[in-house]
């Protein structure tokens, strides 16, 4: 900047302002995305006294294939190895194994040891997501920053009134038949 725009600017007796937050919301994911792998891992420690223990595998989405604009944003979808009300440790293994064989097409051993070489290997990849908002009484759920909860599932291909549509997994954009 030049030293006319600071004469400008006090010439028109311009005086910083607070910036407020304009509360706009974040829209919740609704669609079909491409997605890459960042991290898929176990994860263990203790909050509050209290222990935990889960998989957790994180997207994030580098091309929208229907739906709300999603490029470059972050989902992450977690498999509890403990009971709950909702589902046992053992289910939750099922469907995560039932993911990764998804996302890499081909069976590994469902032990400790082959889901944490299957996750290794998962890191990099890219897969197919089916995303909606985690709604409760009608209203999307958020996180404790503001962000809205979705449900993510990975699928082995996109299905538009009950036909497959074909969608190659790539990070360029590209003409989607819907």
């Amino acid at each position: 900047m030049t030293p006319t725009v600071f004469e400008d600017l006090a010439a028109q007796g311009f005086a910083p302002e607070i910036i407020e937050d304009s509360s706009i919301s974040i829209e919740a994911l609704n669609g079909k995305y491409v997605a890459r792998i960042p991290e898929c891992s176990r994860v263990t420690g203790e909050k509050d006294g209290k222990p935990y223990d889960f998989y957790s595998t994180k997207f994030t989405v580098t091309k929208t294939v229907d739906g709300i604009k999603g490029e470059n944003r972050r989902l992450q979808r977690t498999f509890s190895l403990s009971d709950s009300e909702w589902s046992t440790g053992a289910e939750n293994i099922k469907k995560f194994c039932n993911m990764l064989f998804t996302i890499l097409g081909h069976d590994f051993a469902c032990t400790a040891e082959g889901i944490e070489e299957a996750c290794e290997e998962a890191k990099g990849k890219l897969c197919r997501l089916s995303v909606w908002p985690n709604k409760r009484d009608g209203v999307v759920q958020t996180d404790n920053q503001g962000w809205p909860k979705h449900n993510v599932k990975v699928v082995a291909e996109f299905k538009k009134n009950g036909k497959v549509v074909p969608v190659e997994l790539t990070d360029t954009e590209e003409a989607v038949p819907f």
